[in-house]
């Protein structure tokens, strides 16, 4: 039996209150790991700009 299927099975021993429980958990859990992924993403960006070189005092520039 797959994890997937233990989870159905425990849903379906829970009661109303349980399942909102876990839902707004899961909601929560959601929403903390898009936070993290947007604050990644951004960190990348930010780094793969790369800086342009500083011509001044260059004879040939």
């Amino acid at each position: 039996m797959c994890d997937i299927d233990r989870l159905f099975m425990r849903i379906g021993d829970m009661d109303r209150t349980e399942l909102a429980k876990a839902y707004l958990m899961v909601l929560q859990e959601n929403a903390d790991l898009s936070r993290q992924l947007k604050k990644s993403m951004e960190r990348s960006q930010q780094t793969a700009v790369e800086p342009e070189p500083d011509t001044r005092g260059d004879w040939n520039g």
